[in-house]
């Protein structure tokens, strides 16, 4: 059986651990299959751009000459790539979703317990600018958004099925009829009924 020495690993092979070359006299390539695909592989990355790091990624999508929305804090640097529901970014990196506002906080000041949330300071949803960013309590966001004039009821808010003038129907209706009745009367359910007639929502409603 033939056998020939590979040059890089000093070890003597068998032929067949060899891959064929018509132009070497022996018909073999030099280097064993094992070193000859190790410098293929090392050829072959060298010669790929390095991945961009999720920070580049990040902030290739982001256009830092957005609006002013509070004068002290400067503009916004606003997210370019996917948005969802009520304005906030969402972002991918190696089949990983991010809320884009999250992580650019998590980039700049590090780890966020999950019970947090991270808040606006500019009232801006699609900015990702961290030091318009700060963390929070679903409190401390409520508070901060009643304090801002942002809190939405009755009518105004984006959930609302019903309006001022059903809601005092129903709590008239509510001393002859039943709570069946009334949910099957204005298509909602028994517990929204409940709520509206024991005044637990649409409290600002005599």
């Amino acid at each position: 059986m033939l056998e020939k020495t590979c040059p890089v690993c000093h070890t003597t092979k068998s032929a067949s651990e060899f891959h064929s070359h018509k132009r070497h006299k022996d018909g073999l390539y030099s280097s064993c299959k094992k070193c000859a695909n190790k410098a293929n592989n090392r050829r072959y990355h060298a010669k790929r751009p390095p991945k961009p790091t999720i920070e580049e990624r990040f902030w290739q999508k982001v256009k830092k000459d957005g609006p002013i929305i509070r004068e002290e804090l400067g503009s916004c640097w606003e997210w370019q790539g996917e948005r969802m529901r009520f304005g906030h970014g969402r972002f991918q990196y190696l089949s990983k979703r991010y809320a884009a506002h999250r992580l650019s906080y998590q980039l700049a000041y590090g780890h966020i317990p999950n019970d947090l949330q991270v808040c606006h300071k500019c009232d801006n949803p699609p900015c990702v600018r961290f030091d318009h960013l700060f963390v929070g309590t679903q409190k401390d966001n409520i508070r901060d958004a009643s304090k801002k004039g942002r809190l939405f009821h009755g009518e105004s808010h984006y959930l609302a099925k019903l309006t001022e003038e059903k809601v005092k129907q129903i709590r008239m209706l509510a001393k002859v009829k039943s709570n069946k009745e009334i949910s099957a009367l204005f298509s909602i359910n028994s517990g929204t009924a409940n709520n509206v007639i024991h005044r637990k929502t649409w409290k600002h409603l005599d």
